[in-house]
C-alpha cells in the first residue's frame, strides 16, 4: 500500500457515504449481470449476438470492474485517506448505474425492476457528502504530503538484512536518482553509474536463497523494489525488474551446480539482461533463434533479438531460443562471449535508459550447462506470465507517483492561489494512484501466498485476473497523470520545465507492453459471463 497517502481523521459521515454508494455501484453491476443474461434484448444490428457478448459492452464491464476493484482497495486500505475513498466510491457508483442503463438500452425504460433506486441513492449520498468536495478535500492533502526534504538518504552496501531494510535502499537508491533522471533521458544514456551503485546496495542479491549469500526474499518483494527505483527513473525500474525476473526463473528451474555457479556471483554484484524478442515474427511466444546441438556435446547459437532490455552493461544475457527438438529454452550467455554484438540501437519514444537495443547471436558458443528450460509459458501451471506482468505494473506505479509529484511541486512552488480545477484534478489523481498501489500490494500479497501453494489451472487464472485489473488500471493511470502534469505545467507556464515531458513518453512507450483492450475484454467477460482468462503470454 501506498506510504505517501496519510490517513485522515475518521469521519462517520463521509464513511457512510463511501459505503452506501460502494454498496450502489456493487447493486447496479449486479443487476446489469442478471439483466443481461435474462431480459435485455439484442442490438439489430448485431446480428443475434447476446448482448453480454457484444464486445463493446464487454469492454466496458471490463473497465467498470477495474474502477470498482479500485473503490474496493481504496475502502479496505488503512493508509489511504477517508476523502480520496469518497471520491473513488461516488464516482464508480455513478458510472455503475449509468453502464446499467446503457448496457440494458430501451429494455430498462419501463423500469419493472426499479433500477431508478439506483440513481436516486447516488443523488441522497452526494446531497450529504458531495463528491467535489472529497476532490478538494484530497488535493490539500496531496499538497501536505509534498516532502519539504531533500537531504540524500544514505544508501547502505552490502546485501539488505530483511525486507524493510531493503525497501529503505531502494527509497534512497531512487531519490538518487531522480536528480539526473531528466538529464539521462535527453542524452539518451545508459544508467551504468546507478546500475553500479545499485549493485554495491546488494538488491541485486535480495532475492537470491541465504544458502549462497542473498537476501532470500521473495519475487514480490524484488517487484516492490522496482516500484520504488521506478519513483527514481523507471529505466532503472525496467532493468532491475528484467533482473529480477531472469533470476526468478532461473532460481525456479535450475540444477544445483548451475545455482551454485551464478547465484554467488549476483551477490557479488552480477546483473542479467534479457534477450527475447524479435522482429518478424508472428508474436511473443515465437523465437527464430535457434540453439542447435553439436558433436562435441556443446551448442551454437544463432539469431538476431530486438528490445534486449538491459542486455546493456549486463555480465550475463538470457536469450530465448529454440532446440533442435524444437522447444523453447534458455541460452545464458557470458557478457564479451564470441559471436554476441550488443548495438547501441534503442530509440524509442521513452524508457530512453533500459539499452533497449539489438542482440545479435553470431554461432555463440554454449555450454550444455549453460541452458535452462523455460518457465514463462511452460504446460504446468505456474505464476510465472502473471508474476511478469505484474512486474510491469510497478514500472507504471513508478511513473505515475513521479508525475504525481511533479505536479504537486509545481503546485507547490507557486505562489498564486491553486484553483479548484486544479486542485480537483490532483485530488482526484491522487486518490486512483493510493487505489492503484493498493491494488498492486494485494497483488503481491497473493504472489506470496501462491509460492507456497499446490498451483492448479484455475488458480492461476484467478491470480492472472488479479494482475490483470492492476495491470490496466495501473497503465491508464500512469498516461492520464503524466498528461495532467503537462496541462498543469502548461497553466503555471514555467520557463524551468525541460524533462518534465519524460513521464508520460515513459508511461505511453511501456504501456504498450501488451494492449490494455484485451484485459479490458477478459475482466468483462469474466464479470458478465464468469469466464476466466485462458492462461497465455498477456495475462
Amino acid at each position: 500500500m501506498s506510504a505517501n497517502v496519510a490517513v485522515q481523521p475518521h469521519r462517520d459521515d463521509v464513511l457512510d457515504a463511501t459505503d452506501a454508494d460502494l454498496a450502489v455501484a456493487e447493486a447496479a453491476f449486479a443487476d446489469t449481470v442478471s439483466f443481461l443474461a435474462t431480459a435485455a434484448r439484442p442490438w439489430f444490428e448485431a446480428e443475434g449476438l447476446p448482448v453480454r457478448e457484444e464486445p463493446t459492452i464487454v469492454h466496458a464491464a471490463g473497465a467498470l470492474a477495474v474502477e470498482l476493484a479500485a473503490a474496493l482497495a481504496a475502502r479496505r486500505s488503512e493508509t489511504i485517506g477517508q476523502a480520496e475513498a469518497r471520491l473513488l466510491a461516488g464516482d464508480v457508483a455513478r458510472r455503475a448505474v449509468r453502464f446499467l442503463f446503457e448496457a440494458g438500452g430501451t429494455s430498462t425504460t419501463d423500469d419493472p425492476s426499479d433500477f431508478g433506486r439506483h440513481h436516486r441513492a447516488v443523488l441522497e449520498t452526494a446531497s450529504r457528502e458531495p463528491v467535489r468536495a472529497a476532490r478538494l478535500a484530497a488535493g490539500r492533502t496531496a499538497l501536505e504530503q509534498r516532502r519539504s526534504s531533500s537531504e540524500a538518504l544514505p544508501i547502505p552496501v552490502g546485501v539488505p538484512v530483511d525486507r524493510a531494510d531493503a525497501y529503505r535502499r531502494a527509497d534512497a537508491i531512487s531519490q538518487h536518482l531522480a536528480r539526473d533522471a531528466a538529464q539521462r533521458d535527453r542524452e539518451r544514456a545508459t544508467p551504468k553509474a546507478e546500475l553500479e551503485a545499485i549493485a554495491r546496495s546488494g538488491l541485486l542479491a535480495i532475492t537470491v536463497p541465504t544458502a549462497f549469500g542473498g537476501a532470500g526474499l521473495g519475487f514480490a518483494d524484488a517487484l516492490e523494489v522496482s516500484r520504488r527505483l521506478s519513483i527514481g527513473d523507471s529505466s532503472v525500474g525496467q532493468i532491475m525488474t528484467i533482473h529480477y525476473g531472469i533470476l526468478e526463473s532461473l532460481i525456479r528451474t535450475a540444477t544445483e551446480a548451475q545455482l551454485a555457479r551464478w547465484l554467488p556471483q549476483v551477490v557479488r554484484g552480477a546483473r542479467f539482461g534479457n534477450a527475447a524478442a524479435e522482429r518478424g515474427v508472428a508474436h511473443a511466444k515465437i523465437t527464430a533463434t535457434r540453439l542447435a546441438a553439436q558433436p562435441d556435446g556443446s551448442y551454437r547459437l544463432n539469431g538476431r533479438k530486438f528490445y534486449s532490455t538491459g542486455a546493456t552493461g549486463a555480465d550475463f544475457v538470457s536469450v530465448l531460443a529454440v532446440g533442435d527438438d524444437g522447444q523453447p529454452s534458455i541460452a545464458v550467455v557470458a557478457a564479451g562471449s564470441d559471436g554476441l554484438t550488443l548495438l547501441d540501437d534503442w530509440h524509442g519514444l521513452g524508457q530512453r535508459g533500459t539499452g533497449s537495443g539489438t542482440a545479435i547471436l553470431d554461432n555463440v558458443v554454449v555450454a550444455a550447462d549453460e541452458i535452462l528450460p523455460r518457465w514463462l509459458n511452460s504446460e504446468v501451471p505456474t505464476t510465472g506470465n502473471a508474476g511478469a506482468n505484474l512486474a510491469h505494473v510497478g514500472i507504471d506505479l513508478g511513473i505515475a507517483r513521479a508525475a504525481l509529484s511533479g505536479i504537486v511541486d509545481l503546485i507547490a512552488a507557486s505562489a498564486d492561489p491553486v484553483p479548484d480545477e486544479i486542485l480537483g484534478n490532483l485530488g482526484a489523481f491522487s486518490a486512483h494512484l493510493a487505489a492503484s498501489e493498493a491494488l498492486f500490494a494485494e497483488a503481491l500479497d497473493s504472489l506470496r501466498a501462491l509460492a507456497s501453494q499446490t498451483l492448479t489451472e484455475a488458480v492461476v487464472q484467478r491470480f492472472s485476473l488479479e494482475v490483470s485489473v492492476v495491470k490496466v488500471h495501473a497503465g491508464e493511470l500512469a498516461i492520464d497523470i503524466a498528461a495532467g502534469l503537462l496541462d498543469i505545467a502548461a497553466e503555471f507556464a514555467r520557463p524551468d520545465l525541460i524533462g518534465l515531458d519524460r513521464h508520460w513518453r515513459n508511461a505511453r512507450t511501456h504501456t504498450l507492453h501488451d494492449p490494455s483492450r484485451w484485459r479490458y475484454l477478459r475482466i468483462g467477460d469474466h464479470a458478465l459471463n464468469g469466464r476466466l482468462p485462458p492462461r497465455n503470454r498477456t495475462n
